[in-house]
């Protein structure tokens, strides 16, 4: 079975479309997990209905205690899952209907992790999609070709299973959780344990005037060169551990090519 997670905050305008791909997948091996992080829009109303709907679907609302963010709900829905197998799905994307199918089809038992393909979906016909990473070939290190960008890939591309899984992500970031989440799983996995899964995508980021709009928001850019500064002081020390200067360099072009685009 594989446990689809999935963090909310205040998502009622995409989270039924979003909800309504999962529950019309054609395999039936899956649950839901749902972590509210404190939404005081619709969202609870809207998860509510999804779980009598169907009893797959599971809800969470992230303890007080706890900091607040996408990280702190993805980490309760792993301690949470059943499945054996872990994908993480934001609240405003979308899955092919076969999307699990196609997943639970490529398993095999040599694999670390899974990677599918991605598409930036801009119509909601599924008539405009643009494929974030199909997968070409490998000319040096995965790591290495992460970092600079040529095989680059969302959290959702993501296949994971749990009983391997020896990380979490991190709390302390509001932003590059998912790059921080795979270069960290990353160092973490031989190389011929990672699968690169060469299928149509099976899921999509919906890309939309709002989510454009983030990108002019000076909070927004804040929290991006405040946590991507985090990011690459955590892992600095990580890759000196394993005398790792040429990826520490890549980490460092990554790092300041970024800070230019932004």
């Amino acid at each position: 079975m594989i446990s689809i997670i999935i963090p909310t905050y205040n998502n009622e305008n995409y989270l039924f479309n979003t909800l309504e791909s999962v529950l019309n997948q054609t395999s039936k091996n899956w649950e839901c997990i749902i972590i509210d992080d404190g939404s005081d829009d619709g969202t609870k109303e809207i998860i509510q209905s999804y779980r009598k709907k169907d009893k797959r679907f599971h809800s969470y609302e992230r303890p007080q205690h706890i900091l607040k963010g996408a990280n702190a709900c993805r980490n309760i829905g792993i301690e949470n899952a059943e499945g054996a197998f872990l994908m993480f799905l934001d609240a405003d994307d979308l899955l092919a209907n076969t999307c699990i199918e196609n997943r639970l089809n490529q398993i095999d038992k040599n694999s670390a992790f899974f990677i599918f393909p991605m598409g930036v979906l801009r119509d909601s016909d599924f008539t405009n999609i643009k494929i974030i990473n199909r997968y070409a070939g490998v000319d040096e290190s995965y790591l290495s070709m992460f970092l600079s960008y040529q095989i680059p890939w969302p959290i959702t591309s993501l296949l994971l299973p749990k009983a391997n899984l020896s990380i979490m992500f991190s709390e302390k970031l509001q932003r590059f959780q998912d790059v921080d989440f795979s270069i960290r799983l990353l160092l973490n996995t031989a190389e011929e344990q990672i699968k690169f899964c060469k299928v149509e995508p099976d899921c999509f980021y919906r890309k939309d005037e709002k989510n454009l709009m983030k990108f002019n928001d000076q909070l927004f850019i804040s929290k991006i060169v405040t946590s991507f500064s985090i990011l690459v002081l955590d892992l600095i020390p990580i890759l000196k551990s394993k005398s790792d200067k040429h990826h520490i360099k890549l980490l460092s072009k990554f790092y300041k090519k970024y800070m230019i685009d932004i």
